[in-house]
């Protein structure tokens, strides 16, 4: 006879965006010897998750009792709550705040993508490369102002630029060799749209210089060219996206350099 069940991890948490797998263990009581039992309960429950507004929890063949965390507003707390017939064990799930997905370090700041798709960064932020909409260095993640919903972040020297969900590209920081690829040398404190960038796949970000992988397999650089960093067959600075003529699987950039991978 099923006597009760325990959900377990209790009282635990999760960040907003993220995963938390729970599992149910019943307790059976055998009628004749009058001696317990487990057993493990986590697909054959009916699994409830108290607030729908702060997490959900699948009832799903092949993901029961995995719930995600959506929201710590207004109520950073759900109960949830395993069911067989009319018995029924339950704990607190608490949902805090998003965690980081992608975290890339330039020279000297740092930004972190999160669950949620905002992104944050800290550390040095004379050009603005922070993008937090000032020049105040700041010790602690500050987010990036009026950037968009962010899948992927890559840091430069003192500039960085991100990845949407559309796949466009927004830079913002240091422009001072065009390396925000805008059409400019100016500086911005907050993300600016390349234009002529659509399908982005990847980005890589040297010194001065920034590089992006499209979904079509091409690639285009900008930015400082004293090297010929930027591939196009010449060493003279451009502040627009110029096309390389490769079609790599993957690109990385140095300070002064570009890499590209082929499979």
């Amino acid at each position: 006879v099923l006597e009760g069940i325990s959900v377990t991890p209790k009282n635990s948490s999760v960040p907003i965006g993220a995963t938390k797998q729970f599992k149910a263990e019943g307790s059976f009581r055998d009628s004749e010897t009058n001696t317990i039992s487990t057993q493990d309960m986590t697909t054959s429950v009916s699994w409830f998750a108290s607030s729908h507004r702060t997490a959900i929890i699948s009832n799903t063949v092949g993901s029961q009792g995995l719930a995600t965390g959506l929201s710590n507003s207004p109520n950073p707390s759900t109960i949830i709550t395993a069911f067989f017939g009319n018995v029924s064990g339950e704990t607190t799930l608490n949902v805090g705040g998003a965690a980081p997905i992608d975290i890339i370090a330039g020279k000297n700041h740092t930004c972190a993508t999160l669950t949620n798709n905002q992104m944050r960064c800290w550390g040095e932020n004379f050009a603005g490369q922070l993008g937090s909409g000032d020049q105040i260095n700041a010790f602690q993640p500050n987010i990036v102002v009026g950037g968009g919903i962010f899948s992927s972040v890559s840091a430069g020297g003192s500039h960085t630029c991100a990845i949407l969900i559309n796949t466009l590209v927004r830079c913002w920081g240091s422009n001072s060799d065009g390396q925000l690829g805008n059409g400019t040398k100016t500086d911005k404190i907050f993300p600016v749209t390349i234009d002529s960038i659509l399908g982005a796949k990847a980005l890589a970000t040297g010194a001065f210089h920034t590089c992006v992988l499209l979904a079509s397999g091409a690639v285009k650089c900008w930015g400082k060219n004293s090297s010929g960093q930027l591939g196009n067959n010449s060493t003279t600075d451009t502040n627009l996206p110029a096309l390389v003529n490769i079609l790599p699987t993957a690109i990385a950039a140095g300070k002064n350099h570009t890499c590209a991978l082929y499979s």
